[in-house]
């Protein structure tokens, strides 16, 4: 099951995420959603279990973890503080 211990702290940020209300992209672009909420969840999950990507930085896939730990070193990715 590839089940491994998660710190609380996540759990919390999950439970803290908002919920998304897609009214005014609807009423001021015409956008309904093609999915819902679960099946895009699932599809994510799926896609992160294939490893899929795409040919951006942040997406490519293999290129992630100690292979990034520049972009943080620089500071790729940071808040300003203005």
């Amino acid at each position: 099951m590839r089940l491994q211990p998660t710190p609380t702290g996540w759990l919390d940020l999950a439970l803290g995420v908002p919920i998304m209300d897609v009214s005014r992209a609807h009423a001021e672009l015409g956008w309904s959603p093609t999915r819902t909420a679960g099946e895009a969840l699932l599809e994510l999950i799926e896609a992160m279990r294939r490893g899929d990507g795409l040919q951006t930085a942040p997406l490519e896939p293999g290129n992630a973890g100690p292979l990034r730990i520049r972009e943080l070193l620089t500071g790729v990715g940071g808040r300003s503080r203005g």
